[in-house]
Formats: structure tokens, C-alpha cells, sequence
């Protein structure tokens, strides 16, 4: 153990520099693409009541749509086409489905050359349909195919070898056609509802029951060997099965490991999230560790003054967006404005080391060059005025000035900061109702 002077935020550093000093980091080359997610504008095939997209009652995206969302994500200034559930012949396969988008090397090749984006993949470990070889199936005590959720109808993975020699195989074909990212989804074990967790089967060369371990070390070999043969490709992977919920850093430091960890679901409802205190899990989540957040966000649920992209830009290393269409709307315009602000500074935010100066005030540094960003936000419904401090030993900056901008790219001020001590500077700055500002500390 160790013993530090200082606050719960203190501790948090800390720790999250013993986790650094044991590989738990982001790699020295991460620059992760900001992701245009479709499923925001588009649905996902087993939404029946038209989560997103209203009147349709099973959503099932065509190339057209894509190929629009690509000419969005692009006019935006996103960087990757990300798809979810829907490219593959059925969910969990990991299959591109070529009758309905053509040659998974074509569509590609588009999205790179023509879009000038890179491409992203959901995968599921879990996956439907009976059509798939037997020892994929996690089987019951009782000797039943367990269904791992009823709502979306789909069967619980048994994550045995032949499973993963599959699986591996498949991901590959996906890979080799310019695949730069992939999520690894649905990697749950077993069913909420079963008593008895684990497959049972006697075929399929495990222990009966498989053990949870087994399970968490089997997807994540097929992680591995993706990694093996292609090592540029970035991987999110969820937790693998093991409940309650294994240390955040399993498996991470690993040879080939993967290169994130997922933004715990805050992808559906991000405002909400936001202010009812849910996401301050993705705050702490920060404090204590340098391994890389991964989550996209709904556009179409932020405000006017880009509120939510801030926060979420701020606390995810590795941003999606997406759930826009409308070219001529505001909101789509102060998007625009945010993303050129927000690409401007991307390095602070992806490979900066953060602070949490409070809860509503993040800071990133560069270590290197020892300057930095600030953004602070203003959760209520009245203007605030908020006083900055920065202790310039602390956080290893060596800056004299602020530039200050609003969420949609407006410079407001520039502010020479004041010494309020040797070490400790201080600003003062007013903050609209529900917004953020955005603080360039420069020498």
C-alpha cells in the first residue's frame, strides 16, 4: 500500500500512476479517429419500435443510407465510418453481407478513397440463429441452447477453442479489406436468468462447467490473434464475461492486447446521462486510469451550445458521434464548429494527461510541451461565474496565457494570467447557462 497527502482525487493519481508503470497506458502511437456512428440516424435490425428512427418498425440500413452517412460523417469532420449491428449476415456471424452492400474490398475501398474516412466494425460474441456449428453454443445443465438475451433472440456463446479458430478465421477475411477498428460486443457469459453459469457440454474439449476464466481467455486470444496479424488495427473490447464486473485492466498489457475499454453505455441516453450525475462514472473512470475510453454519442440530444460533445470529448480518449442529418439545422452547424475547435486541439484530449481540477473542470496536458487545455462546464440553468486555479508544479505546465472560446468555435477572450502564488495562477471566467467553455493555456 501507499500513503499520499491530499484528497480521493490524489489517490486516483496515484494509482493510476502504478497502473502506468505496469503498461496500462495508451500505446506511444495512439491517435484514434473520431467515429460517425449510423446507427444514430439509421436504427439496428432488432429495434422493433423505432429507437431512432421513427415509423420503421424493423431498421435495416441499405448501402444507399451508408454511403450518405459516409458524405455526413464527412462534411462534419469525423474521420471513420463506424457500423453497428446490420453488415453481416446475421448478428454475431461476423460475415459481411455481400448480397445486400456488395464486396466488403469495394465498399471499403470507397469509404477510404472516395469518403477520404476510415472504416469501423461492431462484432458479437454472442449471436443468432441455429445455423451455426454446435460447439458454439453454450449448453445448460439441463442440455439447452441458453438464449442470452430474449429480447434481441440471441444464443449465449460457448467460447471454446474450435469457437475461437472460427472466429479468428472470420474476423481475418474482415480485417485484410482495410478494416481499421474493430468492437468486440456481446461478451457476456451465459444469461442472466440461468443459475447455472457455464456450458456443460462434454464436446467441447473444456472443464464442465466451463469456467468464467476460460471463457474471458478465449475471446480474448481471437483479440489476439487479430492483433498478431494486423497491429494498426485499433480494438475495443468489453468485459469479457466475468461478473461482477473483472478489474478494468484485465488482460490490457498483455502481448497483443487490445487498445480500449468501453464508456459504460452512456452511448444512448449522453444528455440524460449527463445531468442526472450518471456519467460522473466516466469522470473517475479518468482519474484513475490512462487506458483509453472508447463511446459514441447521440448529437441529436445535445443542445445548441454543444454542452454534450464537450463532456464527452473530455472524458472519452477515442470520440463517436453521430445522429444528424439535417445540413440546414443549427444544430448541425454548431456541430461543424465544434469539430473544427475539437480536431484543432485532438492531441490534449487523446494522448494529454487529465485532471480533474473538479467536476466540472478538466484539464489535459502535454507533458512534453507543457501547455494544455481546460474545459469547464456550467450544468445549471443560470450564467455562472467560475474561478480557475492552476498549480503550475502540480500539473507540469509552464504557460501564461488563455484563450478562451465557447463550445461552437467563438474566441471570447484572451486572458495574461494572474499569480496568485509562486507556483498557483487563477482566472476568472462567466459561463452561460447549460454550456462549456474551452481554455488554451499557451506560454
Amino acid at each position: 500500500y501507499a500513503v499520499y497527502e491530499g484528497d480521493y482525487k490524489e489517490g486516483y493519481y496515484l494509482y493510476r500512476s502504478h497502473l502506468e508503470d505496469h503498461g496500462h497506458k495508451f500505446k506511444q502511437e495512439y491517435d484514434p479517429p473520431v467515429h460517425w456512428n449510423e446507427l444514430y440516424n439509421l436504427g439496428w435490425v432488432s429495434e422493433k419500435t423505432g429507437f431512432f428512427v421513427e415509423g420503421i418498425e424493423f431498421e435495416e440500413y441499405t448501402l444507399e443510407q451508408l454511403y450518405k452517412e459516409a458524405e455526413i460523417a464527412k462534411d462534419v469532420g469525423a474521420e471513420s465510418l463506424y457500423l453497428d449491428p446490420g453488415w453481416n449476415i446475421a448478428l454475431g456471424s461476423s460475415i459481411w453481407n455481400e448480397e445486400r452492400f456488395g464486396p466488403l474490398k469495394e465498399f471499403s475501398r470507397i469509404i477510404h478513397e472516395k469518403y477520404g474516412l476510415k472504416l469501423a466494425l461492431h462484432l458479437m460474441m454472442n449471436f443468432e440463429g441455429e445455423n451455426e456449428p454446435d460447439e458454439f453454443y453454450l449448453i445448460s445443465k439441463n442440455g439447452v441452447k441458453l438464449v442470452a438475451d430474449p429480447y434481441i433472440n440471441l444464443f449465449c456463446l460457448c467460447a471454446n477453442e474450435h469457437w475461437v479458430k472460427e472466429k479468428t478465421r472470420r474476423i481475418l477475411e474482415l480485417a485484410k479489406e482495410r478494416v481499421d477498428f474493430f468492437m468486440f460486443d456481446f461478451t457476456d457469459l451465459s444469461m442472466f436468468m440461468a443459475d447455472n453459469l457455464g456450458c456443460f457440454s462434454k464436446e467441447h474439449g473444456h472443464e464442465v462447467p466451463m469456467l468464467r476464466h476460460t471463457h474471458a481467455e478465449n475471446i480474448f486470444k481471437v483479440i489476439q490473434n487479430v492483433k498478431k496479424e494486423f497491429p494498426h488495427i485499433l480494438i475495443e473490447a468489453h468485459d469479457r464475461g466475468v461478473k461482477p464486473r473483472h478489474p478494468l485492466y484485465y488482460q490490457h498489457n498483455l502481448p497483443h492486447s487490445f487498445d480500449e475499454n468501453w464508456g459504460f453505455e452512456c452511448m444512448w441516453n449522453p444528455m440524460q446521462d449527463l445531468l442526472s450525475g450518471r456519467s460522473t462514472q466516466l469522470f473517475e473512470y479518468n482519474l484513475a486510469y490512462s487506458i483509453p475510453l472508447y463511446l459514441h454519442i447521440n448529437e441529436n440530444s445535445d443542445n445548441e451550445n454543444m454542452l454534450q460533445f464537450w463532456w464527452y470529448a473530455s472524458l472519452a480518449r477515442h470520440l463517436g458521434i453521430g445522429g444528424l442529418s439535417n445540413r440546414e439545422s443549427v444544430k448541425y452547424e454548431t456541430l461543424k464548429e465544434a469539430m473544427t475547435l475539437y480536431k484543432k486541439f485532438k492531441p490534449y484530449f487523446t494522448r494529454g494527461i487529465f485532471y480533474g481540477i473538479s467536476y466540472s473542470i478538466h484539464l489535459h496536458v502535454d507533458e512534453t510541451d507543457k501547455i494544455g487545455v481546460i474545459t469547464a462546464y456550467n450544468l445549471s440553468s443560470r450564467v455562472q461565474k467560475i474561478e480557475v486555479q492552476i498549480d503550475f508544479v502540480k500539473y507540469g505546465l509552464d504557460v501564461n496565457t488563455v484563450d478562451i472560446y465557447n463550445g461552437i468555435n467563438q474566441k471570447i477572450s484572451t486572458i495574461k494570467l494572474n499569480m496568485k502564488s509562486e507556483n498557483i495562477s487563477q482566472f476568472e471566467v462567466e459561463i452561460p447557462p447549460l454550456s462549456p467553455i474551452i481554455a488554451i493555456l499557451q506560454k
